[in-house]
Formats: structure tokens, C-alpha cells, sequence
């Protein structure tokens, strides 16, 4: 297995160049070499993926696609990296309303730092827990269980969201997911009163920590 010490090429992705040269500065202050894609646009993640690499690990921002600077948000991108084994972290200080947009990557997001914890000891322990996850080994609240999961309602306003519980989790928040980050054959099946199956975290504290992924399609 990798360790930690083994990483030394790490990538920092911003839209804003400013705040790369802060990701770049706390990379160089860890003994490591950040590296930097000097392309004025990303384009879309697939094509980014492909052309990219040469870095043991990755920082990314959450927000690159308002400035038109990519295709994908920073979630996406982190979770991509990690399904390559390639441990990420994900830089935001991001607003409670957009964890709609994070919580379908949120699996493969083993951490989550806001810009002014982005320090070297910070960034050494979360590239350790990415490294731990690729291996299989999880920690208590990000570890994945088999969890029932009731669909209640949908949005008044955006019918695509629906409002979910999940009777095992110990939290008491109820949560939206998008229908559309479902599976295709899920899509078609939810509604109020459905229940299904999925993996969740049911170790998470709270509403904002809890993924839900491998879901299951019940007739």
C-alpha cells in the first residue's frame, strides 16, 4: 500500500488563480511539489482525466464551473480521483444548500477541508484517511452499511428533489437527494412511500456527512 510519505506530486485545481497560489504555497510548505495545469479551461471531466496526470494525490476547489473554468464540479472530480486510487481532498467552504450537489460523490470523499484549514498537517492527515479508504479501511462515520431507505415527499418547488429518512441512521435530519443522481431504473420507481435499499455511512453525526450510493432497484 501507499504510504503517505510516498506522495510528492500533488495537483491543486482552483478557477481562481489567486487562491491556486495559496493551494500551491501550504502544498510547497509540506515538502511536496504542487502541481499546476496551466490550461485557461478544463472542459469536461472525461477528457481532463485522460490528458491529466503525473501527481501521487490531488486538492481540488468545489466551484470550478461557475467562471466556465470546467464542466464538473470539484466533488466529481475528487471522487473520480479516488475510484483511480489516487487520494483527494476536497477544498471548500461550501454552503449547506449545496451538499445536494456533493452528496452523490460524497462516497469517495474521505475529506472535506475549508480553505484556512488547508495547513501541512491537515493536508498530511487527510491524504492518510484517502489512502486508508482506497485500502478498504474506514473510520466509524465514513464506514459503508446496507441501510434501508424511506422516500417521504418531494419538493413543493422542484419536484426532482425527494425528501428521504433512513430508520437505522442514529442522526435525526432528513435529507434531499436529486432524482436524477439515481439509477436510470430508480428514476421511474420513487415516489412518496417508496422504500428501497442503499449503502450508507450510518456512522455520520450529521445530515451534511451521510452518502448514500449503491442503490438498489426494488419493484
Amino acid at each position: 500500500m501507499t504510504t503517505v510519505n510516498e506522495l510528492f506530486k500533488i495537483a491543486v485545481i482552483d478557477d481562481d488563480a489567486d487562491v491556486r497560489d495559496l493551494f500551491e504555497i501550504q502544498v510547497e510548505l509540506w515538502d511536496r511539489q504542487p502541481v499546476v495545469f496551466s490550461e485557461d479551461r478544463l472542459g469536461a471531466i472525461e477528457g481532463f482525466l485522460e490528458r491529466s496526470g503525473g501527481f501521487d494525490a490531488g486538492i481540488t476547489d468545489f466551484k470550478l464551473q461557475t467562471s466556465g473554468y470546467a464542466q464538473f464540479n470539484g466533488a466529481e472530480l475528487a471522487s473520480r480521483w479516488m475510484r483511480r486510487k489516487v487520494p483527494a481532498i476536497l477544498c471548500t467552504r461550501f454552503e449547506s444548500a449545496e451538499i445536494i450537489h456533493i452528496r452523490p460523490h460524497l462516497r469517495y470523499i474521505p475529506a472535506i477541508l475549508q480553505p484556512d484549514e488547508l495547513k501541512p498537517e491537515m493536508i498530511e492527515r487527510a491524504f492518510e484517511r484517502g489512502l486508508q479508504e482506497i485500502a478498504g479501511r474506514f473510520v466509524e462515520d465514513r464506514k459503508p452499511w446496507r441501510a434501508q431507505v424511506h422516500f417521504l415527499d418531494s419538493d413543493n418547488t422542484n419536484p426532482e428533489l425527494m425528501l428521504v429518512e433512513l430508520p437505522s441512521w442514529q442522526g435525526s435530519d432528513r435529507i434531499w437527494v436529486s432524482r436524477s443522481d439515481l439509477p436510470a431504473p430508480l428514476q421511474k420507481l420513487v415516489r412518496p412511500g417508496y422504500r428501497t435499499f442503499a449503502q450508507a455511512n450510518l456512522g455520520a453525526e450529521a445530515g451534511l456527512a451521510l452518502y448514500l450510493t449503491e442503490w438498489e432497484v426494488r419493484e
